[in-house]
Order: structure tokens, then sequence, then C-alpha cells
């Protein structure tokens, strides 16, 4: 034990003259080994143009740094405060689920792309227990074997002070040298680099914020094939975010991204893991999956692209390709979707009309929180439309609906704002799912109203006459029934 002792210390000794020689002051062994072998590669660099005796300099130094990299990593092993006696304990090597298990096998053995996936498990909480500490661990392992995208994510935690001490100077060194790699490889023709760099300069990660710097490579990456990027110049053409709204080109960058089938491997990983297809049965897998695909980013593009068939902007009119847009979204649960489909089962709009189709859909948009068909499906129960009378799950969706609805008000557009308060007036004014409150009821009209609600305008104008939940004001009843007259003939 003395012999190792003093061994450790003879070898500190040493890497202190070659740290002090080099001028890197950083304590923190896991910040040198990054230091360590960025100063190797910017030697390597000078190497091509030295010679005579400058060229024996670096050359030798470039020996030193080797030796003190595998050196330091020794010391790491052999110091009994480092963490790897932990590493077989923790939630990951502990884990039921295979998959996660032989990622943190591989990450312990040092493959850098296990360690940065295996630093996003415990940083998103994904398949394990969320865990900052152990997520910035990890991400620093790939980060010192030069993984861009890990320096990206240990800078972002850096700068906020998850998992270790904020340090915004540490912060902008990884993100500045995430940002070199991902241009070199950017400019070999690296899809997803290119794609990395596009979200670089549109968030400002280690560079100033650059919007038209981060069109120019989304439009490279997607160029070059990236579905990330193809859906992300889709949204930016539908939006109009830093370019000129134009349907058509969204369009065009839906069905890329599309032929992809982003959307068509969430779902059929979900069940291959869920049905033990080549694989051993998984139900966390398979769940791992359902969440990958609910991704606004994956659902988005079946979704607007049926909505563009839908209405003809873009594209041309095509309702069975709406329909054939809204199943590819609806059966990974995308609540919209599933809505817009029912709706077309009922109506027989781009599909053979359907009553036990649509109230499946419907069911199904409901489930999965839909709030308006929350409130539509207890409608349908309530009076008996698309499925038999039934009061008491009637009053069970109105229930569920209110919560559902309380969330959608608070959004930010306008229309489901609107929708959303005027169902809620609804509840409150005739007690369904909730106790009977007209003042309530009063309120959420108003909001709707003031929103451009028409039916709002007209259900206000009502309880002004009656004098429920508002002093009883016929003057201002009729002046609400004309202002509703004068919306539902502009809509």
């Amino acid at each position: 034990m003395r012999r190792r002792s003093e061994k450790i210390a003879e070898i500190r000794c040493y890497m202190e003259k070659l740290l002090k020689k080099l001028g890197i002051t950083e304590k923190d062994l896991g910040k040198v080994l990054i230091l360590l072998r960025e100063k190797q590669m910017e030697l390597m660099g000078s190497l091509a143009e030295a010679s005579g005796n400058r060229r024996s300099q670096i050359e030798e130094l470039l020996d030193e740094i080797e030796k003190a990299v595998t050196t330091l990593s020794w010391i790491v092993k052999e110091n009994p405060a480092d963490h790897r006696h932990e590493e077989t304990a923790e939630p990951a090597a502990q884990s039921s689920d295979p998959g996660v298990v032989v990622t943190h096998r591989l990450a312990v053995q040092g493959n850098a792309d296990a360690q940065f996936e295996l630093g996003g498990m415990y940083r998103q909480g994904v398949r394990v227990e969320p865990n900052d500490e152990l997520a910035a661990r990890w991400y620093r392992r790939a980060a010192e074997q030069d993984h861009a995208g890990a320096q990206l994510s240990l800078g972002q935690m850096y700068q906020n002070g998850f998992g270790v001490a904020e340090d915004p100077e540490e912060a902008m060194r990884l993100q500045r040298k995430a940002v070199e790699l991902y241009e070199k490889r950017a400019k070999l023709g690296d899809a997803r680099a290119q794609f990395a760099l596009g979200r670089i300069y549109e968030n400002a990660w280690g560079v100033r914020r650059n919007n038209e710097t981060a069109l120019e490579w989304y439009q490279k990456a997607a160029g070059n094939g990236d579905p990330g990027a193809q859906i992300k110049l889709a949204r930016m053409h539908y939006h109009g975010w830093y370019v000129p709204k134009d349907l058509a080109a969204a369009a065009h960058w839906c069905r890329q991204a599309a032929e992809r089938d982003v959307v068509w491997i969430c779902y059929h990983q979900d069940e291959t893991y869920e049905y033990g297809w080549g694989v051993p049965e998984n139900e966390e897998m398979a769940q791992d999956w359902r969440q990958k695909a609910k991704d606004p980013d994956i659902t988005w593009v079946p979704y607007r692209m049926a909505l563009l068939c839908q209405s003809g902007e873009g594209v041309a009119k095509d309702d069975r390709a709406a329909a054939e847009w809204y199943q590819r979204a609806a059966v990974l649960g995308h609540a919209k979707s599933l809505r817009k489909l029912a709706e077309m089962y009922r109506d027989g709009v781009g599909v053979m009309q359907s009553n036990e189709l649509a109230v499946e859909m419907f069911q199904k948009a409901a489930e999965n929180g839909d709030a308006l068909t929350q409130f539509d499906l207890a409608e349908f129960y309530r009076t008996g439309t698309l499925v038999g009378q039934d009061e008491e799950t009637a009053q069970a969706w109105y229930k569920e609906a209110s919560a559902s609805l309380e969330q959608l008000s608070k959004q930010s557009k306008v229309r489901d704002k609107a929708a959303a308060a005027f169902c809620l007036a609804r509840l409150y004014r005739y007690g369904w799912g909730v106790p009977q409150d007209f003042a309530l009821a009063a309120r959420q009209y108003q909001t709707a109203a003031d929103l451009g609600h028409a039916q709002a305008v007209s259900a206000l104008a009502e309880l002004y006459a009656q004098g429920k939940g508002v002093h009883w004001n016929p003057i201002k009843a009729r002046k609400l029934r004309r202002m509703a007259e004068t919306m539902s003939g502009q809509q």
C-alpha cells in the first residue's frame, strides 16, 4: 500500500510539472483530461507546418502529453476518491430494462456514444430516475473523448448549474469546442452535424444567435436527408419563422421527412418490443418508443400534411389523402388527428361513412386527453347522438372534460382558449360534471365572447335577459343578441 501511495505521489508531482509547463491550472481531473486532449490536437495541427528543432520539441511534448493522459487515467482508477466503485451500484446497472443495462455496460467500457446516451437518460429521466449529477458525470466522460453532443450538453449543465456548480466560462468553453467539432464534420457533409449547427446558431449555444446562419445549416442538413432538419424547415415555412410563409414549401419538406418513415419507425419499434418480434418482450422499451412517437416534431408532419390536404393550401385539395395523413398520426395517439379522423368518419368525408368508427376515434381522442373531444363525447352520451343515451357516462366525461378544459383555456391559441371557455361556461351553467354556478358560467362566456366566439355572445345575452349570474339587463341582452347575429353573419 505504501508503494502504491508513493507511486501516486511521484506521478502527481510529474503531472503538476507538465500541467504547469502547458499552462493548465485546472484541478478537476475530468476537465484536465479534456484540456490535455485539446492541447494534443492543437499541437498536432502545428506539427505539419513545423520543421527542425521546433518539430522535435512538438513531437517530444506530444509524447509527454500521451503519457500524461495514460498516467492520469491510472490515477483516476487507483484513487480511492474516484467514483468508479459506484458504477456497479448506480441505477442504470441495476435496471430491469436490458437496454439500459447494455448501454451502461458499453459506457463503462468507454464507448463515447453510450456514455452520451446514458447521460441523456439520467438528464431527462428516460427509463431511469432523473439524476443530474450522474448525467454530468457520463456527459463528461464522453466529452473527454471529443464527443460533440456531450460537450454541448455538459456546457448547458454548467451554464444552468444542473448537477455541477454553475460556471459560465466552462460552459462557453465546452460549447465552443462542440461547435468546432460539429463544423469539421459538417464541412465533410455530415447531415447530423449540419442540423446540430442549425440548432446551435438558432439557440445561441456557444455562439452569437444568427437565424440566417441557422437557416443555411438547416437547409444543408435537410438537403442531405436529415429528417430532423426537414421537419424543422417544414415548420419554419408553415409558420413563417425566419422565412416567408410558404405552405407549398412546408408540404414539400413534410413529404421529404415522411419518406424517411420517421413516424412509422417509432410506431413499429413500439410493436416490436410490445409483442417480442425478434427481441425479448419489453413493455418499458415499448412505452419508451410510444413516447418518442408522441414527440411534437414527429406527429407534426402527418398532422400538418393532413390539414394542408384538407384545406387545399399549398397542395391540391384531397380529402382521401388528408384521411390517410390523419391516420398516420392517429395510430401514434395524436389526439387532434384522432378527432379529425372521427369527424371524417362521422361525415363520410374522404372515407366511407361509419358511425361505429367515428365513435371509436372520438373515444380514443378523449382518452388521449383532447379536452374538446371529452366534452363532445359527454354530449353524445347525454343526448344519445351516435351512441346509446347514458347519463352516468355523460357526467363522467363532463367531469373529465372540466379539468382538461381548464388547462386548454390557459393556452396561447385564441381559438383554443375561446372554445375551452365556451365549453366551461356550459358546464357551469347546467351543472354538468361540476356544481352549477351561473356567475362562473357568465365569466367564462364573457372570456369566450371577448375572443370572438359568436355562440358565447348569444349565450351571454340569455343570461343578461334572465338575470342569472349577472345583474338583469334587458338592454344589454338585446345589444348582445344583435352583436351575435352580426358575428354569425360574418363567419
